[in-house]
């Protein structure tokens, strides 16, 4: 799996939209593969949906809906309800995937922040964990680091129940945010951009979301 933040779409309709791909393993140990030339190591892509949104710069996988295929956590910059502040989206793994490309708007789960500011890179970073320890994958996603705000990540617990519909189109209560799910927090310095240093404070197990 790799990404191509700088793709401009299958047809280089779409500047700058960004690339996922999955390559297809074999027994030669090649050193360089050149997609250019040699896209039937492709299994399939996903790209983004809109100019400058630079699908996949962090991605993740984990059986995130325990059905034994595996999915892929990623982010993008452009987001669900504000321009460009960024979001993470989970597309959902499948037996034999039907076409060759796949777009942001084919991903079953999002996620947003709380401070859903334009260019915030909520997403910026994103990782798959079971932090609760129950043996389900939970999402765990921040902005990029900014010195001069105070920033946050959110731990979205994985109740093992994941939404069936679609993100996009649908009522925002579909959509998880900060605010409402988790149940952790980290917190870091941000008076430092030349390091991280983080805190995980764990709630109790009784708190509602």
């Amino acid at each position: 799996m790799l990404n191509i933040v700088g793709s401009d779409g299958p047809d280089n309709s779409i500047t700058d939209c960004g690339e996922i791909s999955i390559i297809l393993g074999n027994r030669t140990r090649e050193s360089v593969i050149d997609l250019r030339s040699n896209r039937n190591r492709v299994y399939f892509s996903i790209y983004g949906s809109v100019a400058g949104e630079q699908i996949g710069h962090t991605m993740d996988v984990a059986d995130y809906n325990n059905d034994s295929y595996p999915d892929l956590l990623f982010s993008s910059r452009i987001s669900i309800t504000a321009a460009y502040s960024g979001a993470a989206f989970v597309w959902l793994g499948k037996k034999n995937p039907a076409k060759e490309y796949y777009s942001l708007r084919d991903s079953e789960v999002g996620f947003e922040g709380v401070n859903r500011e334009v260019l915030a890179d909520y997403g910026y970073a994103v990782v798959f964990e079971d932090v609760n320890g129950d043996g389900f994958p939970d999402v765990i996603t921040s902005p990029k680091p900014d010195p001069y705000k105070g920033k946050y990540t959110d731990i979205f617990l994985n109740k093992n129940d994941p939404p069936t519909v679609r993100f996009l189109g649908v009522e925002k209560s579909e959509v998880l945010r900060g605010e409402e799910n988790h149940l952790w927090v980290l917190c870091y310095d941000g008076r430092t951009t030349s390091g991280f240093s983080a805190t995980m404070i764990e709630l109790p197990s009784t708190t509602s979301t």
